[in-house]
């Protein structure tokens, strides 16, 4: 039996004794509980027990006119079409419920997040807040992932300034990264949003997993995130206007320019003002 199908079935909440049942029964349909022990090789209360368990999370039915009585799988579109209902509906009676009752937008520390889904989850959250502007330092098979995120993003009226890989992605500017950085066999995703909150991840090689990723929406730490991102992402610009044996003048001028638009002219220097006066710094 393919342990690839029994995993992934394991990831939508089967046990794999419930994954190969329901497997077996697929390949083997109107089965007794009996036939199934046998086919997997396991005690018989076991495999009726499983079922039992398929039978209440909807997955397989029985037929209780008949003796023995027999068994058939659900197809898995039909089986996943339900898990998707019931979990909407979930969502929907959990948001109404407890929609008052906190949530990290109120949090200033420094968040560990512990897996891909919750990565591009937060990405995602963060990009729907945005409203002035966003800088974003990102791998090429990351950027695939968000690029229509970032794109949207940009249709708000969101300036959103780019370093990667030398792709266009609408109505954004992109910095390119060089050949050297772009060959870097690890990934990366990080993302400043309007100053107020940032993201910074290490990404597994095939964008699956990753090594790192935290989170944070301290304001302090946020303002001298973008601050840091900005100066990192205009060297890289300036670097290869020399490469490019650009005049003096050029360089200066697209230096001041990037300041200007993504910094000074971005109510970046507001949130600066904020904190200080929040955390009384002015007296």
């Amino acid at each position: 039996m393919d342990y690839e199908n029994v995993k992934l079935l394991m990831e939508i909440g089967f046990n794999e004794l419930e994954a190969r049942v329901y497997l077996s029964l697929l390949q083997e349909p109107n089965s007794t509980g009996y036939r199934i022990a046998k086919l997997l090789g396991k005690p018989v209360p076991n495999t009726y027990k499983a079922m039992e368990a398929l039978m209440s999370k909807g997955a397989i039915i029985r037929d209780d006119t008949s003796r023995p009585q027999l068994y058939a799988a659900i197809p898995i579109k039909e089986y996943l079409d339900q898990l998707e209902r019931n979990f909407e509906v979930r969502r929907v009676r959990l948001e109404k419920s407890l929609r008052d009752m906190g949530s990290l937008e109120k949090q200033e520390g420094i968040f560990r997040l512990h897996n891909i889904d919750q990565l591009f989850e937060r990405g995602l959250n963060m990009l729907q807040s945005a409203r002035d502007v966003v800088l974003v330092d990102v791998k090429r098979g990351v950027l695939e992932k968000i690029q229509s995120l970032l794109e949207r993003t940009a249709r708000k009226g969101v300036k959103v300034l780019i370093q990667g890989p030398d792709q266009p992605v609408s109505g954004c500017e992109v910095i390119p990264i060089s050949r050297k950085v772009e060959e870097n066999p690890y990934a990366w995703f990080n993302m400043v949003v309007d100053g107020e909150q940032y993201l910074s991840s290490l990404v597994k090689e095939n964008e699956d997993g990753i090594y790192e990723a935290f989170w944070s929406k301290n304001l302090y730490l946020s303002v001298t995130t973008h601050f840091s991102y900005l100066n990192e992402f205009v060297l890289t610009r300036l670097l290869a206007m020399l490469e490019e044996q650009r005049s003096g003048e050029e360089i200066l001028g697209e230096v001041r320019r990037l300041f200007t638009e993504y910094y000074l002219n971005a109510p970046i220097i507001d949130k600066v003002k904020s904190f200080v006066h929040i955390g009384g710094y002015a007296n």
